[in-house]
């Protein structure tokens, strides 16, 4: 269960951010917990993306948000605000985030004094305890005597599938480097003899 983290930069209507998007593993969430950070917000999102070699539109449907919420990215300022012409979203627009949004929109008195809604810090909760239980143990060191429900089952299969690609995307990323590395300095070192 990856999650995202970033933190956007703001620049009149538009957010301006590198690309330092990254997924954190269950496992690094765990540990962030452990150490005592909290846990504040528990948001379901689908997303369609449409994109061209410009600019790429996600549509992001939020859990009790009624209408979709529009992200339109590029690395031209001009060609972003033209597409959100196009798509007429001219004065629709904001820089807050998914949770500015949800948050906004909760009932007062539905909400604890943390600022989760009751339904969702009970969802919350759920989920930390899952995974606080991951980060400190793995499939391999259940206890022989538990139950495992088909979801628990498949849930672990497509942990164990995600930790070998990870394993193997790592490796292909050190023999990538090591090869590039190799043929960039071939070519440096045929520059020299020149």
């Amino acid at each position: 269960m990856p999650f995202l983290m970033f933190q956007p930069i703001r620049e009149g209507n538009f957010i301006i951010q590198p690309k330092v998007d990254f997924d954190i593993s269950i496992s690094t969430v765990a540990g962030l917990l452990n150490l005592g950070y909290q846990a504040v917000a528990y948001i379901e999102a689908s997303a369609f993306i449409y994109q061209d070699g410009k600019i790429l539109v996600e549509v992001d449907n939020l859990q009790d948000v009624p209408s979709p919420y529009i992200q339109i990215k590029g690395v031209d300022k001009e060609a972003v605000a033209a597409a959100g012409s196009m798509l007429k979203l001219d004065g629709s627009y904001t820089t807050k985030s998914y949770l500015q949004i949800i948050l906004e929109r909760l009932p007062a008195l539905e909400t604890n004094s943390g600022g989760v809604q009751t339904q969702q810090a009970a969802r919350l909760q759920e989920l930390v305890e899952f995974i606080q239980s991951q980060g400190s143990s793995t499939s391999s060191e259940s206890s022989p005597g538990r139950e495992v429900s088909p979801v628990d089952s498949a849930i672990e299969d497509l942990q164990c599938r995600i930790r070998r690609l990870e394993r193997w995307q790592t490796i292909n990323t050190v023999l990538w480097t090591f090869l590039m590395s190799a043929v960039i300095g071939y070519s440096l070192y045929q520059r020299r003899r020149r």
